[in-house]
Formats: C-alpha cells, structure tokens, sequence
C-alpha cells in the first residue's frame, strides 16, 4: 500500500501536480500616441484612462500614478491611475499670487501648468506667458508657454494655431 501511495505521489509531482504556477508580472501599457491627419501627438506621462489592449486579447495596465483623465458628464478632470482605474483627487484652479517657480510649487514643463499646495490643499494654475517649456508632440522642442486668449490659460507650442470663426 505504502509503495502504491508512493507511486502516486511520483507522478503527481514529475507532472508538476504540486508545482506552484507561475505568476505571470503585470503587463505595462507604453506611451499613448494618437495619429491625426497633421501627425501625431504623444501623451507624455498622461493617458485617457488607466488600460490599454496589448494586443491577442491581452489588456495591461498604466503605471500607478500615471495622470488621467477622468470623465462625467461630458467634463473630464485630471487624476491618477491606481490598479488600472483613473481616480480624480480633489484639487483645484488655486495658487494666488504664485508663478510656479517658488517653494513647494511642482512645474509641468510640457504642460504650461504647476501644482502648489495652498493651506494643506492641492491647487494649479497656469504658468504665465514666456516661462520655458518642452513640446513632446512628435520630435520635442524647446519653446515657451504662449497665452491663448481664454484668460489666462498657456500652451506650450511654438505658434498658436488660428482660431475657428469667420
């Protein structure tokens, strides 16, 4: 009996019976990148939400605390990915009186925003006209954030496209 339970016992470990399985690590997503008629535009270290389709049926995740957009009724706010879902953290238009170059201010140089804390809250703002940025939109180029006319919102590109109107 002993050498029967023996013999089984063989078999099921030379099958891998008792063997752990692998565990496969999680699968990262790349960069996101849209293709339009005049080229492309590279999301850098932001994504429309937090999965991507890896291709053969196998989706990944973004990296945690990779920026998001996060949508409600047809309004999208700025959040971070945790476990593959874009989660909005409160924060909001704020930083009176700074310009992104002081202490405690954190500058998105490809962004023409910076985020400050004010009174223990996290707020942003845009950062003025002329301050120095990087435009990753295809090949990336040094440039400077320029005023759109809608109050005081900045871009970074090296020209302003014209506006749509008569």
């Amino acid at each position: 009996m002993f050498f029967t339970l023996a013999a089984a016992a063989g078999v099921f470990f030379s099958m891998g019976f008792c063997n752990p399985t692998p565990r496969e690590p999680a699968r990262e997503c790349s960069l996101q990148r849209e293709h339009f008629n005049n080229g492309t535009i590279t999301a850098v270290e932001h994504t429309r939400n937090c999965t991507c389709d890896l291709g053969g049926g196998v989706f990944g995740n973004y990296t945690d605390g990779t920026l998001c957009f996060a949508g409600n009724a047809g309004k999208y706010k700025i959040g971070s990915c945790s476990g593959g879902v874009c989660k909005v953290k409160q924060s909001s238009y704020g930083c009176e009186g700074m310009k992104g170059g002081e202490n405690g201010t954190t500058v998105h140089k490809n962004l023409c925003i910076f985020d400050c804390y004010t009174k223990g809250r996290k707020e942003w703002a845009y950062s003025p006209a002329g301050t120095p940025c990087v435009n990753e939109d295809g090949d990336p180029y040094n440039t400077t954030c320029k005023e759109t006319g809608n109050g005081n919102e900045t871009l970074c590109v090296d020209k302003l496209p014209h506006p749509y109107g008569c």
